[in-house]
Formats: C-alpha cells, sequence, structure tokens
C-alpha cells in the first residue's frame, strides 16, 4: 500500500472540497474520499510512512494538524 496525510474532515462537501483546493496549490496531490458522514481531505500517496510523515510535518508548520494514514 501507499501511505497518505489527512489534513481535515468535514460534515460539508463543499467545505472539503475548498480545502483540497488549498492544499492542492501547495502540495499538489490533494483529494476529498467519502467515509460514513465525512469528507475527508488527504494528501499524497506516498511510498513510505517516513515520507508520510515528513510530509505532515510540513503542513503542521502551516498549522494544520493532520495524521499519516495507510492506502491498502
Amino acid at each position: 500500500g501507499t501511505f497518505t496525510v489527512q489534513a481535515g474532515a468535514f460534515v460539508n462537501q463543499a467545505n472539503a472540497t475548498r480545502f483540497r483546493d488549498r492544499l492542492s496549490r501547495t502540495f499538489g496531490d490533494a483529494y476529498v474520499i467519502k467515509f460514513r458522514d465525512f469528507y475527508r481531505v488527504r494528501l499524497g500517496h506516498l511510498g513510505t510512512e517516513d515520507d508520510a510523515e515528513a510530509l505532515r510535518r510540513r503542513i503542521q508548520k502551516l498549522g494544520i494538524e493532520g495524521f499519516v494514514t495507510r492506502n491498502d
């Protein structure tokens, strides 16, 4: 699998899309996935957990608290 960083979760799809668009201007690979009642904004399809952790630290410097997830 690959790793990604979840940067946010929204009930409102439009809010998730706006946040995704904002992040994609800086980080490129940003996308929204729906899971249950939430639209999750994630960044990257990274090959290692270390690379994903480095991306998480980059977004944290912008005041965004994210976390690493694994895509299976």
